[in-house]
């Protein structure tokens, strides 16, 4: 467990290893032991080797759930037609972690080869 300051940067990171059943997840949160700005960044490890996969799949939706439920309380007047009886796709809810390369390649693709140019870039 480190402790992180204000400014730190937490190096967050989830792996399965769907052989084992095992997904390591890095991650950093606050504690009241903390001073203001300040988290923890640790290493757990969760292990579904002794779950079915009904109740992997239904401690998943209950995750789901709350996540859908933050975009069905941003909607001013739900009709239930929009909302009721509804297939979500989980992976539209899945939150993807990607690195300031990443990041910045996806941006960099949307430019023009002019904006690149303006830049002094050029696309290889």
């Amino acid at each position: 467990m480190k402790n992180l300051l204000k400014n730190e940067t937490a190096n967050k990171s989830t792996n399965a290893d769907v052989d084992s059943g095992i997904v390591t997840c890095v991650h950093a949160t606050v504690h009241k032991s903390l001073g203001d700005g300040e988290r923890f960044e640790m290493s757990w490890d969760i292990s579904f080797a002794e779950m079915t996969e009904a109740q992997i799949l239904e401690a998943a939706a209950e995750h789901f759930i709350i996540k859908i439920r933050r975009t069905f309380a941003k909607v001013s007047k739900p009709k239930n037609d929009d909302w009721n009886n509804v297939i979500f796709k989980a992976k539209d809810f899945v939150s993807v972690r990607t690195s300031a390369t990443e990041k910045l390649a996806a941006k960099l693709a949307t430019f023009s080869d002019a904006d690149l140019a303006a830049l002094g870039l050029t696309r290889s």
